[in-house]
C-alpha cells in the first residue's frame, strides 16, 4: 500500500510524505484541508483490529495537557477500493526523542536534559496509570514512542499494546519491544522459578522500561543489547512464547563504567528503575519524579546495591561465574572485534604474500 505525494485521503487529508513505518500501519504527515492544520494520520494496512479499536478508545479519553498524544479524529479511507481504517493525531515537528539523541556526536544528554524530558515523561505516564477512565500500563515505552514538539516538550505515543488493569485481578500479557522490557514479562504464568504475584498494580513495568532510557541516554549504550530472548513453545497451540530473557539472569553493569561523570543520584535512579526484583524498584512514578527532583541536591545519598538482587523465587540456572563472564563478554562491541580481526589476519597474510613473492 503505497500512497502519493499530494493524494488525498477521505477527501480531507493531503499527503505531504511518509514519516513512519510498522508492521500494521503507516505514519503520513497530512495538511488537514478543514482545520487547515498539519497532522499525523496513522493509516492500518488491513481492516481494523483490536489494538487499533484500543488506542482509539485511550487516547479519547486522555488528556494531553499531561504529555499524551491527542487523537483529532478518526475514520474509514477508501484506497484502491479498500477500506483502511485511520486516526488523526498532532504532529510533532522535532520527531522523536531517538532522532534527537543520534543527531548528536556523541548520542547522550546531559543531567539537565534527562531532568528536562524525563519529567515530563514521568507527567504523562503518571496521566496513563491513573485517570479516569481505568488503571493501565503502556507497555511500549521506548525512544521511538516519545514525540517532541515545536518547543521541545515530549509526548508520549502509541498505545497499542497498552494494558487496560482491573484491580486484584490482573495478568501480565508478554507483550512489548524486548530489550525494554521488564524480566517478569518474560516469564509464562505459574513459572515456579519466578512468581509475579505482587498485590499492587504493576506500574513497575512502565518503569523498567524508563530506566532503560535513562540508562542509554546516560552511557550511550543499551543494556543487554547484544542478546536474544529465550523462547519455548507453548504445548496447548504450538505458538513460541518468551519465557526468561538474559536481563533477568546477567548482572546489571553500573552506568558509570561507562560515563564517570555520570550525577551519582542519576546513576542511582538508573539502577533502581531497573533492578531485577520488581519488589525493590519504584512502584509507582511519583516516586521516581521525587529522586528525579532531586539531582543537585548536594547531601550524600545511600546508593541502590540491591540493583543485581534476583527475585526470591528465582532459580538460577546460570551459576555465578557463567553470569559474570557473559556480563564480561556484553561490554564488547562484537561488530567491531570481527572487523578488526579480519582485517588484521588480510594484513598479516598479505605481508607474508609479499615476502614468499619477493
Amino acid at each position: 500500500m503505497a500512497i502519493k505525494k499530494n493524494s488525498v485521503i477521505d477527501n480531507r487529508y493531503v499527503v505531504i510524505e511518509e514519516v513512519g513505518k510498522g508492521a500494521s500501519s503507516v505514519v503520513y504527515k497530512v495538511y488537514d484541508k478543514t482545520n487547515k492544520h498539519t497532522k499525523a494520520l496513522k493509516l492500518l494496512k488491513n481492516k481494523v483490529n483490536a489494538g487499533f479499536k484500543k488506542e482509539i478508545e485511550i487516547l479519547s479519553t486522555l488528556s494531553f495537557e499531561n504529555y499524551v498524544t491527542p487523537i483529532d479524529n478518526f475514520g474509514v479511507a477508501m484506497i484502491d477500493g479498500e477500506e483502511h481504517p485511520y486516526m488523526v493525531l498532532d504532529y510533532y515537528d522535532n520527531d522523536t526523542i531517538s532522532k534527537v539523541a543520534s543527531s548528536k556526536d556523541y548520542p547522550i544528554f546531559t543531567t539537565r536534559e534527562i531532568e528536562y524530558y524525563f519529567s515530563r515523561v514521568l507527567s504523562g505516564l503518571k496521566r496513563i496509570h491513573y485517570n479516569d477512565f481505568s488503571n493501565m500500563i503502556h507497555k511500549d515505552i521506548k525512544p521511538q514512542n516519545i514525540l517532541l514538539n515545536s518547543a521541545w516538550d515530549p509526548y508520549i505515543a502509541d498505545f497499542g499494546i497498552t494494558q487496560i488493569l482491573e484491580k486484584d485481578n490482573f495478568e501480565l500479557e508478554a507483550s512489548g519491544t524486548p530489550k525494554y522490557m521488564a524480566p517478569e514479562l518474560f516469564v509464562e504464568k505459574n513459572a515456579k522459578d519466578y512468581e509475579t504475584d505482587a498485590k499492587d498494580m504493576p506500574y513497575y513495568i512502565d518503569i523498567y522500561a524508563l530506566g532503560v532510557m535513562l540508562y542509554t541516554y546516560s552511557t550511550g549504550i543499551v543494556p543487554f543489547e547484544n542478546f536474544n530472548v529465550l523462547t519455548t513453545t507453548n504445548s496447548k497451540n504450538g505458538k513460541q512464547i518468551a519465557s526468561r530473557d538474559l536481563n533477568l539472569w546477567m548482572d546489571t553493569i553500573k552506568p558509570s563504567v561507562y560515563n564517570p561523570e555520570i550525577n551519582p543520584r542519576l546513576e542511582n535512579i538508573i539502577l533502581k528503575a531497573m533492578a531485577k526484583d520488581y519488589t525493590k524498584r519504584y512502584q509507582n512514578v511519583d516516586q521516581m519524579q521525587i529522586d528525579l527532583s532531586r539531582l543537585y541536591d548536594d547531601k550524600n545519598i545511600k546508593m541502590f546495591e540491591d540493583y543485581n538482587v534476583r527475585p526470591r523465587n528465582s532459580k538460577k540456572f546460570l551459576n555465578t561465574y557463567v553470569t559474570r563472564f557473559q556480563t564480561f563478554l556484553n561490554t564488547f562491541n562484537w561488530k567491531w572485534i570481527v572487523g578488526i580481526s579480519v582485517i588484521t589476519i588480510l594484513l598479516i597474510v598479505g605481508f607474508v604474500l609479499t615476502i614468499l613473492l619477493v
